[in-house]
This record gives C-alpha cells, structure tokens and sequence, in this order.
C-alpha cells in the first residue's frame, strides 16, 4: 500500500506535534502531545512516516524539524538500515501475496561493522533524509569555507593588509584633526559681518 495525501499531512502533522511536545513545557507541551497521540490513533503509519520518511513523503522539512526527526528516530532505536526497510514498505504498491520480504544486506568482506562504517552510514543516511537542493547548498558553502580558510592560510599578507586598511578607516573616522562634516579639510572662512 503506497502513501496516501492524508497520511502525508498526518505525518508531517505528527512531527510538528512531537516536536513541541519536548520543545514546549506545561500545558503547551501536554497540548502538542495530545494532538500527536490523536493523529497516532488516527493514522496508525502516520509515526513510522515522520520518523523515516524523506521529502518524497514530509516536504522539505525546516531544519529543526529535520533535526528532530533524527533525534526522535534515534530515541526510537530506529538505525538507517531499519528506517529505509520502513520506508520499503509503506511505499510498496499492494500485492496479492503476503510473503515476507527478506531485508537486503550489505556487501561487507569482513560481515562485521566497525563504528567508522557505522557513523559513515549515518551521516549518509542524514543526508539521504534531505532534499538534493539541501545537500548540494551545504557542500556548496563548506567548499566556500574551505576556499577562504585556504586564502587566509597563504595569504598572510593580503589578510594583515586588509586589516591595517579597516584600522586607517577607523582612525579617519575618529581622528580629532579631521572636522566629520568638512572631511576635505579645507575650512571656509566665515563672512565677516558688515556695518
């Protein structure tokens, strides 16, 4: 059974509940949990969609939001192998036969996971939980970041350069010789009075 329109809305709806639910405190916070709890009863695949669906299912989800789908699935005991299983089954058209799918495995010579593949498979597992514009956006700004951290690094010079101009800027400004409304320098003479 694929996803419907409503347990799409009911997801996303779902998310944003839970997450005031631990955001909020008092009665807001017992407030947000209701409304969850209710759209759980309501949409019994509407929890297992927020915690591991993907833009195809949720939108692009704000980055709060995405944080705490992590953080809850996390909670959950949920791991990146589980969450895309889940996600296998909710999008699977119907079938007619009801046997049990067996869960793919992965290709590993050695069969056990060290924690170096375990948090690699993470991080590729948070980044398949954001849309393709997101993604590109972030290797986009870390390459910038990179670049001017590498200008900084060989460009000793130009970098005190540049500060030694922002310093002459903000003696300019401040100097007590140069008049801030006449920064030319030149002061005109005042008209002296005729009798």
């Amino acid at each position: 059974m694929t996803v419907t329109a409503d347990e799409k809305t009911a997801a996303r709806k779902y998310l944003v509940h839970d997450h005031a639910a631990t955001t909020l405190r008092g009665q807001a916070g017992e407030e947000a949990n209701r409304h969850a709890e209710e759209i759980d009863d309501r949409h019994p695949r509407a929890r297992d969609i927020a915690l591991t669906g993907t833009a195809r299912e949720l939108g692009k989800l704000p980055p709060h939001l995405a944080r705490h789908q992590r953080q809850a699935r996390h909670l959950a005991g949920i791991s990146t192998e589980q969450a895309a299983r889940i996600r296998d089954e909710y999008r699977a058209p119907e079938r007619d036969d009801p046997e049990p799918r067996e869960p793919r495995r992965s290709s590993s010579r050695s069969g056990a996971r060290s924690g170096v593949v375990s948090y690699g498979s993470d991080l590729v597992g948070a980044a398949g939980d954001t849309s393709w514009g997101g993604t590109i956006t972030q290797m986009f700004a870390w390459g910038m970041g990179l670049s001017l951290f590498y200008l900084v690094l060989t460009r000793v010079a130009a970098v005190s350069k540049l500060a030694q101009g922002a310093t002459n800027v903000v003696r300019t400004v401040v100097s007590p010789v140069i008049d801030p409304l006449n920064p030319g320098g030149v002061t005109p003479r005042p008209i002296a009075p005729t009798h």
